[in-house]
């Protein structure tokens, strides 16, 4: 049972840490996209 609770604790975990890299990912993206459109306003 307590091997069970781990391993349901572990795939918590890695989803917490995928959907935190997704995020970081997904903001990096923006702040890349931001910085091109600054940059070169004309070319979207």
């Amino acid at each position: 049972m307590s091997s069970l609770g781990s391993y349901v604790q572990m795939i918590f975990y890695r989803f917490s840490t995928l959907f935190e890299y997704e995020a970081v990912i997904h903001e990096t993206r923006l702040t890349y996209m931001g910085l091109l459109h600054a940059i070169s306003p004309s070319d979207c």
